[in-house]
């Protein structure tokens, strides 16, 4: 007969296999400390929390015999491959391992105890937690558990309805922001993302500081919003494009950016957005187009300035940035009107009268110069020959519009 000493511990996956082993070799064990089981989870359960054990089995369909307990030290909760599970209220395990090979939803609820949480590679939680998967804490976010392990190849989701901290993980394979209610902060750059960052439709994700590095994609879907603070001379490069996978931003996306600059920054990676926020402090509070850009809703300059350079901005209302002391040109670029697809002419224009004549000023040969009154008809039109234009008017108010094959201004006059 074979002895093993009394201060072992024997630990087994299965209570019926340890019993056969030992009636077999005819085992003298003293004491028999502790039976291991792995408990599968039932697909499509809507509620994991303590109060549910009947949803976990022996079986791998989760059929079988049901645990009793969540604390049972080593006892493994195993949510396999295909597996959809929720989580509506607070897990607490002491002591057992949830192990997730499939998908828990995990909602606002955490899982706590001292016991230990798995998310294996190709496993995906989704949480709306405002704290997201895991605080450095320990005390906040998805995942509470004294040990906590996130595989590299693991899919993250955030969906909540409210803002959300990320508390992230730094290297993942998927991860989708579905948020529909609030932005979601990342909270620690990513070093290694395998496969696609996807910012869905209408949410909001602020990179802040952090940045995305490693062979996936990045997606920013129609009417999403990317925030970013970033300091680098090329903020949205730095903060995504690091990628080496496939970059697309919808045309009707928006951005943010918001760096207290240490250098002059450029916008780079889009040609298009719904609306831009330009929010830059520090030195020397500046973002200079790379490329044209179109934008078809509004342009915001709450701080800072933006340097065409021999860029194009094509946008709505372009009367209204025209005059707006924020948006420099100092090369080629030119102010587009984003309807008529003419460039906006900004540059000195002298008015005199006398004797009911307006002299124009600064004018080039070829331009038409096209009088309105106040009603909005036309009065007369005049073809410049040269930098000086006469037109006979009445006293009044008028508008004027000077316009080019490519390039058009208004103005305001009055003759007294």
């Amino acid at each position: 007969m074979k002895t093993i000493n009394s201060s072992s511990t024997l630990t087994f996956r299965s209570k019926s296999l340890a019993v056969l082993i030992i009636s077999f070799l005819g085992l003298f064990i003293m004491p028999l400390q502790s039976f291991a089981i792995d408990y599968y989870g039932v697909n499509g359960t809507t509620n994991i929390a303590t109060a549910t054990l009947t949803c976990w089995g022996t079986n791998l369909d989760g059929t079988g015999t049901n645990p009793t307990t969540f604390n049972n030290t080593a006892d493994k909760f195993i949510i396999p491959v295909g597996c959809t599970m929720t989580l509506s209220a607070i897990i607490t395990l002491n002591g057992a391992t949830l192990d997730v090979f499939g998908t828990l939803i995990g909602g606002t609820s955490p899982v706590k105890g001292t016991g230990a949480f798995i998310l294996e590679t190709g496993g995906t939680l989704k949480t709306s937690n405002t704290n997201g998967v895991a605080a450095s804490s320990g005390t906040s976010g998805a995942v509470q558990t004294t040990t906590k392990t996130f595989n590299a190849g693991a899919n993250y989701e955030y969906n909540g309805t409210a803002a959300q901290t990320a508390n992230n993980p730094t290297t993942a394979n998927n991860i989708i922001i579905s948020n529909t209610g609030g932005i979601i902060s990342i909270t620690n750059s990513i070093t290694a993302l395998s496969g696609t960052f996807t910012v869905n439709p209408n949410a909001t994700l602020n990179m802040g500081l952090k940045t995305l590095k490693g062979s996936g994609s990045f997606l920013l879907g129609a009417g999403a919003t990317l925030k970013t603070s970033n300091t680098n001379a090329t903020p949205i490069t730095e903060a995504v494009g690091q990628l080496t996978g496939t970059k697309t931003f919808d045309p009707s996306a928006n951005y943010t950016f918001s760096a207290a600059q240490t250098v002059d920054q450029s916008i780079t990676e889009i040609t298009s957005a719904n609306n831009i926020e330009i929010n830059v402090t520090g030195t020397p509070a500046n973002l200079t187009l790379s490329t044209p850009i179109r934008v078809t809703a509004v342009l915001t300059m709450t701080a800072g300035t933006l340097t065409l350079g021999d860029n194009n901005l094509t946008i709505a209302s372009p009367d209204t940035y025209l005059s707006n002391p924020k948006i420099l040109l100092t090369g080629t670029g030119r102010i587009v009107d984003k309807t008529t697809e003419l460039n906006m002419i900004k540059k000195d224009i002298l008015f005199y009268t006398s004797q009911n004549q307006l002299f124009v000023k600064g004018t080039a040969a070829g331009e038409m110069i096209t009088v309105y009154n106040t009603k909005g008809q036309t009065i007369t039109k005049v073809m410049a020959t040269d930098n000086l234009t006469t037109i006979n008017l009445k006293k009044g108010f008028y508008l004027l519009q000077l316009k080019s094959p490519t390039n058009v201004g208004s103005f305001k006059v009055v003759i007294n």
